[in-house]
């Protein structure tokens, strides 16, 4: 092989990588991106749940409270 058919082909082992490489980080930056849109939504779904809780245990203590004032003043 000639020394410019050697560099040639050089190149475009390069440049075949480099578009291979653009390919994979574009489909795993894709994977990451939805993936972290799932986690966010996960989030948003527990501190929904936590907040519920939270308000059904007020609800419920203020139902024993009242009940231990209807107790007391019978």
């Amino acid at each position: 092989m000639r020394f410019r058919s050697r560099i040639n082909l050089l190149m475009a082992s390069i440049v075949g990588t480099i578009l291979a490489l653009l390919c994979v980080v574009y489909f795993l930056s894709n994977t990451l991106v939805s993936t972290a849109q799932k986690a966010y939504q996960q989030g948003n779904d527990l501190a929904t749940s936590v907040d519920q809780a939270r308000r059904a245990q007020v609800a419920f203590q203020r139902q024993v409270q009242e009940w231990k004032n209807v107790l007391i003043r019978s």
